[in-house]
């Protein structure tokens, strides 16, 4: 019986051990709720940033086409007066 209990006491210090090891390697390798929150916090983060310049960028780019549009307008307007006060002076 002796045997049968020194058997069984290293099979539990086996286990132990190999708790032990489990604990480390879940410890070292693999991330809490909390790390894993956090970081795909900072990554959503990042990407919102990024989302935003790239928006900003391109509504610049709308508001610029959509200034040289005005402009075109603008002149299409005062030359297009132009020629009909020319025309306007020439019927006269």
């Amino acid at each position: 019986m002796s045997d049968d209990l020194k058997e069984f006491k290293q099979d539990i210090h086996d286990l132990v051990e190999i708790i032990g090891g489990i604990k480390e390697y879940i410890e070292t390798k693999l991330v809490t709720k909390e790390e894993l929150e956090n970081e795909l916090e900072s990554k959503i983060g990042g990407l919102r940033s990024e989302m935003m310049q790239n928006f900003e960028m391109t509504n610049g780019k709308i508001e610029g086409v959509q200034r040289g549009l005005d402009s075109n307008f603008e002149r299409h307007s005062a030359l297009e007066a132009r020629v009909s006060k020319i025309e306007e002076e020439l019927h006269i």
